[in-house]
């Protein structure tokens, strides 16, 4: 009776151990699956999450653009001075050209030029500080996705490898040259 309970007992232990190592190799395998797919997740999310500061840089540029468009295209702006002195000159030069009263036109010329360099500068003047306002505020949204920057990229030290670090160099390198031109 009792090497049929010591029988009993060592088979049931080996094939308890048995059972205990495969599902160990399979619970480590599995383990191991989930590691690399957390990681390719994450490391996608670096992705994302790089491609959206590039956007969002971008965005901001194309807001600066608009803006000075439109200090440059508004009512009495610079455009539209240039484009009154540019018809002015025009019908003068068709008289001078033409051979009509050309003394009076090259004369009136002159004042022309003189009087529209005059209210561009004017307008430049006035326009000056909007514009100084307005690089300002980008700088201070760039000095702003500059430290989010720095903050995912501490956050996300183990994902970067080889295949990240380029991205990364040319996003910091996107964002270094958007702040240097700011800065003349």
């Amino acid at each position: 009776m009792k090497t049929l309970i010591f029988s009993s007992i060592i088979a049931i232990t080996s094939i308890g151990n048995s059972y205990a190592y495969s599902t160990y190799q399979q619970a480590s395998s599995i383990v191991a699956k989930q590691s690399f797919v957390k990681t390719d997740k994450r490391k996608e999310a670096f992705y994302q999450a790089l491609d959206f500061h590039q956007w969002k840089i971008d965005i901001l540029w194309n807001q600066y653009r608009l803006q000075l468009a439109a200090i440059y295209n508004s009512r009495g702006g610079r455009a539209e001075l240039e484009r009154d002195k540019a018809y002015f000159t025009e019908i003068y030069q068709k008289n001078i050209d033409e051979g009509f009263n050309i003394e009076n036109s090259k004369e009136t010329l002159t004042a022309i030029e003189k009087k529209y360099d005059g209210l561009l500068a004017k307008r430049k003047t006035l326009d000056a500080p909007k514009v100084v306002r307005l690089e300002n505020l980008l700088r201070k949204a760039l000095q702003v996705e500059e430290q989010r920057f720095e903050k995912i990229k501490q956050a996300n030290k183990e994902l970067i490898d080889a295949e990240t670090l380029p991205r990364l160099q040319a996003l910091g390198q996107y964002l270094a040259q958007s702040l240097e031109k700011l800065n003349p």
